[in-house]
């Protein structure tokens, strides 16, 4: 079987010179340098086969790349949206409903803007951790090691995935 390359991207945007330059994302340039890339190495897909491959559980192509963008920011509007339309290429976007209907902020981009502007992680990891102790015995919240290595353990397997060895080549490709 056949399989496609799905690419999803969040904050895509000039970071050196925003508000948050240490939020986990990537500058305009470096995208414009994946976009060349994945058009020297693959053919962007156009949506209608992505939805016909997923219907049918199956795809022709194997060199095909679909580029997802989560959260709908207005980054994507105005960096990503107009080097697709140049290259004519599509993209899927995915908004979230609940931050225009309810006029918030998503807890997962109040955290990045946290870890953004937190110089010692350490500092805020062991804040938590002191805070949750409080409350351990009448929550029933295991130790904190125990805590931590059952949290963390599966996201730190996610993060030295063959999905990041694979970013990291991309991110060597690009830097050339």
């Amino acid at each position: 079987m056949n399989k496609a390359k799905i690419i999803m991207y969040h904050y895509v945007r000039p970071l050196k010179n925003s508000e948050y330059p240490k939020i986990k994302g990537l500058e305009v340039g470096q995208f414009q340098n994946q976009i060349e890339f994945f058009r020297k190495n693959f053919h962007f897909g156009d949506v209608n086969i992505l939805f016909d491959s997923i219907k049918s559980s199956s795809i022709e192509n194997n060199d095909l790349v679909f580029l997802t963008f989560d959260d709908g920011l207005k980054d994507h509007y105005n960096h990503v949206f107009p080097i697709l339309k140049k290259e004519k290429i599509q993209g899927l976007f995915f908004p979230p409903a609940k931050p225009i209907e309810e006029n918030i902020v998503l807890d997962v981009h109040k955290i990045h803007f946290i870890l953004a502007s937190v110089k010692d992680k350490k500092i805020l990891v062991n804040d938590i951790f002191k805070r949750i102790h409080k409350f351990r015995k009448n929550w029933e919240i295991e130790k904190s090691e125990k805590l931590w290595k059952r949290l963390a353990s599966p996201l730190l397997t996610t993060v030295d995935s063959p999905l990041t060895a694979k970013t990291a080549t991309l991110r060597a490709e690009n830097s050339r």
